[in-house]
């Protein structure tokens, strides 16, 4: 800490916002970014050219949301423990998918064989607690913030992928 890292008072007592914590922020912000971006380019992959390789957009969603749960500021240290549990289990789950069903057929298999979502679901189960981690952060003051918007988002964005003119009959 430094004298010019002002004190403020918070729920849990006084903090101080260090360069290193503006850092580890700008950091987590930018591997969420990569996740975000990974997963809408691997959906639009599936969508427009098929499920062949569009699970290659896994490994850098993975990758940017182990290093998101590495850098986010979560005090409350069983639910960081928790969400980084949830992450190492959907990363083993897409693991065995892929040697299991073969990185060709393993969005299919998920298709024709649900119960594989137990296995990579922690994964996503991690992305949406992160999410619901920066509505809590936030006080929960932007409409995209509430506790429904994830599963909303993710359920849009799937009928929209699997039944593209089913996407707005709703």
């Amino acid at each position: 800490m430094t004298t010019a890292d002002p004190q403020f008072e918070g729920v849990y007592g006084p903090y101080t916002i260090t360069d290193i914590d503006r850092r580890d922020v700008q950091r987590y912000r930018l591997a969420l970014l990569a996740s975000g971006v990974a997963l809408t380019l691997g959906l639009l992959q599936w969508w427009q050219v098929g499920g062949a390789w569009a699970w290659l957009w896994v490994l850098p969603l993975a990758a940017g949301l182990g290093l998101a749960l590495r850098w986010i500021h979560i005090y409350l240290k069983p639910l960081h423990q928790a969400l980084q549990l949830f992450w190492l289990v959907g990363c083993l789950g897409w693991g065995a998918l892929l040697v299991v069903a073969g990185p060709a057929d393993a969005l299919a298999a998920i298709q024709m064989q649900p119960i594989w979502i137990l296995a990579i679901g922690p994964l996503f189960a991690a992305l949406a607690g992160i999410g619901f981690k920066s509505s809590s952060a936030s006080g929960g003051q932007r409409p995209s913030d509430s506790p429904f918007s994830c599963p909303w988002h993710c359920w849009a964005i799937s009928v929209a992928c699997c039944h593209p003119w089913e996407a707005w009959r709703f």
